[in-house]
């Protein structure tokens, strides 16, 4: 029953979001557009919303730089959210819009920039997204661009295709419709130059004094039963870090937040393990790209280490790696039904075969 009632609200709720998003476009240009005509525009200004997390952005960064490769005169302007804005100091070749997050004053401040600003092409990066539907429709672009079909297409007038589940596919798969295909299917973030030189002493801190193999190990976060629920348990995590350290491997373990309390925790066990201090994201970019190995569930610095070059060993449920694994053949995925299902010796293996390769 509770299972045909959230179906049911689901139903209606995305009728009532493509009934609104259909109205948002009815005093501008809907006829269709298909990728061979988006492709032969010279747009001098596009803008692209994508307000979520760190990760999401990440992902979908692929296809904003398809754009600045395709079109490297165009102004690409971002409407980012307070969680991922960071990540705007990686995408130099984008500037920021203002911000969109929950409540009427960011709809007013978003929506008077727009007011006075023109665009030619609105690309909402989160197909299924009410907020991209309504902003791509108050940038007032008579060609408002999204990767796949939703509920809320009737919003659009250039659909790249059906639906891919995995992001980054997804996005390079845009990419190429526009005629700029990925040369590597992975993030995309430029690690600032300022970022690598204040990084320097942050990583002369947390590296060893004698060349060693260093791993990173991305401690997960708990503090909700929704993280808990995707995250590989704690004392494997310790065990990893004291089998790591039993085979003269460094081992550097991160977080933020409530997962930097967890990180001591297992320092507390395995005192050979450094703990990186918080770092904001250009300063942690500096810093993986100085790892051999990365291992991680499915989180923003996950998808940083992939966008800068470094190995990564993925741990987590079957159905997250759909949509989020890493690809290629510097990458591990270690995943089962549930993350908690993933056993130790998978993982050890994992990196190990990574470090015979010669890591980063």
């Amino acid at each position: 029953m509770a299972d045909a009632l959230k179906l049911i609200r689901k139903r209606v709720k995305h009728s009532l979001a493509a009934a609104v998003a259909r109205v948002a476009v009815l005093p501008l240009s809907r006829r269709p557009r298909s990728m061979a005509e988006v492709a032969g525009l010279q747009p001098r200004s596009i803008l692209a919303i994508r307000s979520d997390r760190v990760g999401d952005l990440l992902v979908s960064a692929p296809l904003l730089a398809a754009m600045h490769a395709k079109w490297p005169d165009a102004r690409i302007a971002l409407v980012a959210g307070p969680k991922n804005q960071a990540v705007l100091e990686g995408l130099p070749f984008v500037e920021a819009a203002p911000l969109w997050g929950p409540g009427p004053s960011s709809w007013s401040a978003v929506t008077r920039w727009l007011s006075v600003h023109r665009f030619d092409i609105a690309v909402s990066l989160r197909a299924e997204v009410l907020s991209g539907a309504l902003l791509a429709a108050a940038s007032r672009a008579p060609v408002r661009l999204v990767t796949h079909a939703t509920h809320l297409t009737g919003a659009f007038n250039a659909v790249a295709g059906p639906e891919i589940r995995h992001h980054v596919t997804r996005y390079c798969r845009t990419a190429e419709l526009l005629g700029v295909p990925c040369a590597e299917q992975r993030p995309v973030y430029l690690v600032p130059a300022t970022a690598r030189v204040a990084a320097d002493a942050v990583i002369r801190a947390v590296r060893p004094a004698a060349p060693r193999p260093v791993v990173g190990v991305q401690v997960p976060n708990t503090s909700t039963s929704r993280h808990a629920r995707r995250a590989w348990p704690l004392d494997r995590i310790v065990d990893l870090t004291r089998f790591l350290t039993s085979k003269g491997v460094h081992v550097v373990l991160c977080g933020f937040g409530p997962e930097l309390q967890a990180a001591a925790l297992v320092q507390a066990e395995v005192p050979a393990a450094v703990v990186a201090p918080p770092l904001r994201l250009g300063l942690l970019a500096a810093l993986l790209e100085t790892f051999d190995v990365f291992v991680s569930g499915f989180t923003g610095p996950l998808h940083l280490a992939d966008a800068v070059g470094c190995p990564t060993v993925t741990i987590g449920s079957n159905l997250l790696a759909e949509y989020w694994r890493p690809i290629g053949p510097r990458h591990r995925l270690l995943a089962a039904e549930t993350a908690a299902e993933v056993p130790r010796e998978g993982v050890f293996d994992a990196v190990l075969a990574l470090l015979s390769r010669g890591g980063a």
